[in-house]
């Protein structure tokens, strides 16, 4: 999904172009679930968990996906044009975001998913620990 920015002569990349895109996002969507599907027919031992409990667990898992998924597409894409309207307002900012580069929309889903998945597992980490901790004593 690369659209070129013809005034600047650089290539920007675009998260949400059309509907091959959308298409896209759907078959990530079910490669994803039929992942989860394998993995309790073929690697699952046995005692198997209910098909509820199961059904519910892949339900939470595919919310929380979703969720976090479309969440930093659409952080990523607001941040996009705010940068974008900050530098056509302002000398200064637009040299900041030529320099940077920062107009990428892929490059800042990067970013918000890189620090949601790694800064977000520690804090989740350090909240079950302290949790923990607390139910010890």
């Amino acid at each position: 999904m690369i659209a070129a920015d013809r005034s600047s002569e650089r290539k920007e990349c675009l998260l949400v172009v059309g509907w091959f895109a959308v298409l896209l996002q759907i078959l990530i969507a079910g490669l994803a679930a039929s992942s989860l599907l394998y993995k309790r027919h073929y690697l699952e031992k046995e005692p198997r968990r209910p098909h509820k409990v199961w059904l519910m667990d892949m339900g939470k898992q595919c919310t929380q996906g979703f969720f976090v998924h479309f969440t930093n597409m659409s952080l990523a894409i607001l941040m996009a044009r705010a940068i974008s309207d900050a530098s056509s307002n302002s000398p200064k900012a637009a040299n900041l975001a030529h320099h940077l580069h920062h107009k990428d929309e892929c490059a800042l889903y990067f970013i918000s998913f890189v620090l949601d998945t790694f800064v977000g597992v520690f804090i989740i980490w350090g909240l079950l620990h302290g949790v923990s901790q607390v139910a010890r004593r």
